[in-house]
């Protein structure tokens, strides 16, 4: 159901908070899962849950912000490698504590540079 794209966006909502990972991440890569079902992921507080999203190429930008601000480097890191993730969003990343958040990041605003 959670992998159905004809599934009702108050259902795909509901499934967000099923106990199974594996429900939540089918909702985070269901392409018709709407913007308020994907910030409740992103404070999901399953780590493999969280990265999915932050990897998923049609996550809204406003979630990459969120998740860019996760007190995981390693979902920070998937944020800065998501070729959607704005300049701004990346801008942010290059200040990070952790060093390879930084360089992804910096890499990513290299990218976005020479295209």
């Amino acid at each position: 159901m959670a992998q159905n794209r004809r599934v009702k966006s108050n259902a795909l909502f509901k499934l967000a908070s099923d106990s199974s990972e594996q429900v939540r991440i089918a909702v985070a890569t269901n392409l018709s899962t709407d913007l308020k079902t994907f910030k409740k992921l992103a404070y999901d507080h399953n780590q493999a849950v969280k990265s999915v999203v932050a990897r998923f190429e049609y996550v809204p930008e406003e979630v990459l912000s969120i998740l860019a601000r996760d007190n995981s480097a390693e979902i920070r890191i998937e944020v800065a490698r998501n070729l959607n993730t704005l300049k701004a969003t990346l801008q942010l990343l290059l200040k990070d504590s952790d060093p390879d958040v930084k360089a992804t990041a910096a890499q990513a605003l290299q990218r976005l540079a020479s295209e």
